[in-house]
């Protein structure tokens, strides 16, 4: 009766959670590679782009989108989800409809960056949300769901594009490219308006549940998870996600692999045109759909992740040296297909190694943000994997290496826990308990015991 139980309240919370936080993502990764498609369309071209200018604006979103990570999730705790995330899509939505507006390359700049500064806290945001609803085992395929968002945002924003590109361009005298941010910009504010009525900031205050369920959720997932604004916030926390090694292994293995994936939309346009380009630029990634969910399924099942890290990276391994090996046309587009097969699914199974392998709302909160911090990097490198004039073949490579860079780094990551998993099963770290009660007795943290506690086991 009990499982039974758990499984309704589960249930109804999916059912209001999940589909708000796919049209999160689905706005958020639309409004993000739509700059992709906008090249295609004639961007570059109308906005007397030369040499790399176009690759230097896409490299300086990453300034802004890296410092507000740590701060928005802070913020989030304040305020709550309901708000905030709602906040944040709706002041991306209005920045995507002026973007069409540009004129030069400056214009372009401020336009890139601002939108930085909203659409760089909706990941660390969604993910420090999910991981205060959901259980460690139930969190993956949520996260995965989610991010099927990414896949379906480069399919139905090319197919838009297409649209769009097709039969739009001179509509009322713009151009375009600047119809696709109109367009998409409108769609993300129903976005923000929808998520911003249906979501709720927590268990305690969803009004789909009943007293007793919300109850329930509460006390069936309080030893799970930290709740926010039931934890005081504490520098001492903040220091223990910096020095935490997980944070920086799994960070710059997930920034190794995002430098790829977000480099794939800029391959697409580079000596491509017209509204077919922007078709065969969506496909490949419908299977990531498939991939994605099974991934997730799996790793939610075996209540692991580093491992189907280590089995799916080789895939993509396998399409890159197809890229720079063949030199047939339809081989390397049938490439692309086993490329994002293969790394989509490793993302949710990095992003959620560090909200499942902490514990604490604080050092949780600011791991999110050190993690998306360091994979933020990755956008300041990927507009110059591939450069105009240059041989695709010199950006494959790079990626290739970085690909395998992942694959080293979580690795480590997989020795470590299973390294630390030993010795707090051995008692090699219950010193830490003793230190955490010394501090406890003498006031200097409020803070729980968290991961440091010895039964506390990391997943791999």
């Amino acid at each position: 009766m009990h499982e039974t139980f758990r499984q309704e309240v589960v249930q109804k919370i999916d059912l209001h959670t999940i589909p708000c936080i796919m049209l999160l993502y689905l706005a958020n990764f639309i409004d993000r590679s739509n700059i992709g498609n906008a090249k295609v369309a004639g961007l570059e071209r109308d906005l007397h782009l030369e040499g790399v200018q176009f690759n230097i604006a896409l490299s300086l979103f990453t300034i802004s989108y890296i410092i507000v990570k740590i701060p928005s999730n802070h913020i989030l705790r304040k305020v709550g989800a309901k708000i905030w995330l709602p906040f944040l899509v709706f002041c991306w939505g209005t920045i995507t409809i002026f973007s069409a507006f540009m004129t030069n390359f400056a214009s372009l700049i401020a336009v890139r960056m601002m939108l930085a500064v909203f659409e760089g806290g909706l990941q660390p945001g969604v993910i420090l949300y999910l991981s205060t609803i959901y259980k460690p085992d139930e969190l993956q395929l949520r996260f995965g769901l989610s991010y099927c968002s990414t896949a379906l945002s480069h399919i139905v924003g090319g197919f838009l594009a297409f649209g769009i590109q097709h039969g739009m361009d001179g509509f009322a005298g713009k151009a375009a490219w600047s119809w696709i941010f109109i367009i998409e910009g409108i769609l993300t504010l129903f976005v923000a308006a929808f998520v911003w009525y249906f979501l709720s900031s927590s268990m305690e205050t969803a009004p789909y549940l009943t007293p007793t369920e919300r109850e329930f959720a509460e006390a069936s997932y309080e030893t799970e998870r930290g709740i926010p604004g039931h934890e005081a916030f504490e520098w001492s926390e903040v220091k223990r996600a910096f020095a935490d090694p997980q944070v920086w292994l799994v960070g710059l293995s997930e920034a190794s692999i995002s430098i790829p994936l977000a480099a794939l939309s800029i391959f697409f346009g580079m000596g491509h045109t017209g509204a077919w380009a922007q078709l065969f630029s969506a496909l490949p990634y419908i299977p990531a759909l498939v991939t994605v969910v099974a991934g997730a399924l799996l790793a939610d099942r075996w209540k692991t992740r580093g491992p189907i890290v280590l089995v799916c990276v080789p895939v993509g391994i396998a399409g890159y040296l197809m890229l720079i090996l063949s030199k047939s046309a339809e081989t390397r587009y049938a490439a692309f297909f086993l490329v994002v097969a293969g790394l989509f699914p490793v993302v949710p199974c990095l992003v959620c190694i560090i909200p499942i392998n902490t514990s604490g709302v604080t050092k949780r909160a600011t791991c999110i943000g050190i993690q998306g911090m360091i994979q933020g990097l990755s956008i300041l490198i990927a507009p110059f994997l591939y450069i105009k004039g240059e041989p695709p073949a010199k950006g494959h490579t790079i990626a290739l290496g970085l690909i395998c860079c992942t694959w080293v780094l979580t690795a480590a990551n997989v020795l470590y826990c299973r390294f630390e998993n030993s010795r707090k099963a051995s008692g090699r770290r219950d010193y830490l308990v003793q230190q955490y009660l010394e501090k406890f007795r003498a006031g200097d943290t409020r803070a729980p015991i968290g991961d440091r506690d010895p039964n506390f086991r990391y997943t791999l």
